[in-house]
């Protein structure tokens, strides 16, 4: 596998080499990454042209975090990102990647908010870590 690491700064995600080869992880932060990063369609503005031939009908991939690209960050703000985070990632429970996910927004220096997500694994699974915890700022 290749890791696609989120860059908070820079706010952009990027193929991750070690040297010259390239990184690999266990999957599950890439996957995260590509769930709350990529669009969503919304009334039919952006999302991914793939999800057009998806094998199961509303198989969808992404996020609509970027609905909020302007928004004033306010408690309501924070629990639509919230919202939106659950979302995104909810596939990973119903496949059995992950048992649970808690999802958590704060806000950061007024303009931005930071998601803290936590995955735990399925018992029958040992493909992942224990606990998985990332955060992530938008």
């Amino acid at each position: 596998m290749i890791v696609l690491r989120y860059d908070n700064p820079s706010r952009e995600a990027d193929l991750v080499l070690d040297g010259h080869i390239f990184l690999d992880d266990d999957g599950l932060e890439t996957a995260v990454s590509i769930s709350l990063f990529t669009d969503a369609r919304v009334d039919g503005d952006r999302g991914w042209w793939a999800d057009k031939f998806a094998d199961i009908s509303g198989d969808v991939i992404g996020s609509k975090l970027w609905t909020l690209g302007r928004a004033k960050v306010t408690t309501e703000t924070l629990r639509k990102a919230e919202d939106y985070a659950r979302e995104a990632l909810q596939w990973m429970i119903r496949d059995g990647v992950v048992k649970s996910i808690s999802v958590r927004a704060e806000a950061y220096g007024g303009k931005a908010l930071l998601l803290y997500l936590t995955a735990e694994k399925p018992l029958d699974s040992s493909k992942w870590d224990s606990v998985w915890e990332v955060r992530l700022g938008i």
